[in-house]
């Protein structure tokens, strides 16, 4: 395989101008060009900046609308619905990360499975770590935590349990769906009584 270098700031460039030309929004591009770069600066190659062609591909086929801007529906002060419109999934979930930063705010503490392999807790103040080891205690503290999980795929976190201090983690990539004591209880969902 033949590899071609380009100079970051080029490739940055080029893939925004491909997303605007096929009707994207300059915000929408540069968000979208940043993460594409920004994979293959990382070294993750599959959602680079290869993508470009995939994603203007759909956008021909009218599966992606380029210049779509989600819409954010605050279901309860730290309950959100995040609709992306059909647009790119990184303009999505940076609508989602700003809405949850703003939940934290006006709620507290929020935890979000994190694809990387683990729970990461987000304190009121917008203060977010991404620690690869266990991380200090995650409950009324204050204090910022890392929990990691058996595998690198946490998808999804809910509680349960008498008192709503069981967490429950999807781990997708191992298969497993693995319960941790929590040190205060979490909210319950719509249908959990």
């Amino acid at each position: 395989m033949r590899v071609i270098r380009v100079a970051v700031d080029a490739a940055l460039d080029l893939a925004r101008s491909i997303f605007i030309a096929h009707g994207a929004s300059e915000q929408n591009a540069a968000v979208v060009a940043e993460h594409l770069v920004g994979n293959d600066c990382a070294g993750v190659s599959s959602h680079g900046i290869h993508r470009v062609v995939q994603y203007t591909d759909d956008i021909r086929s009218g599966l992606l609308r380029p210049a779509a801007v989600p819409a954010v529906k605050t279901i309860a002060p730290t309950r959100l619905h995040v609709e992306g419109g059909e647009g790119f999934g990184q303009v999505g979930a940076m609508a989602a990360v700003d809405a949850a930063t703003q939940a934290v705010a006006a709620g507290g503490t929020v935890v979000v499975a994190a694809l990387n392999g683990g729970l990461c807790v987000v304190r009121p103040d917008g203060e977010i770590s991404y620690v690869r080891v266990p991380g200090p205690d995650p409950g009324d503290t204050g204090a910022v935590g890392y929990i990691t999980t058996p595998g690198p795929l946490a998808t999804n976190i809910c509680w349960g349990g008498e008192d709503m201090t069981t967490a429950y983690v999807t781990e997708a990539g191992e298969g497993k769906l693995v319960a941790y004591e929590w040190p205060r209880p979490g909210l319950r969902l719509a249908f959990n009584r």
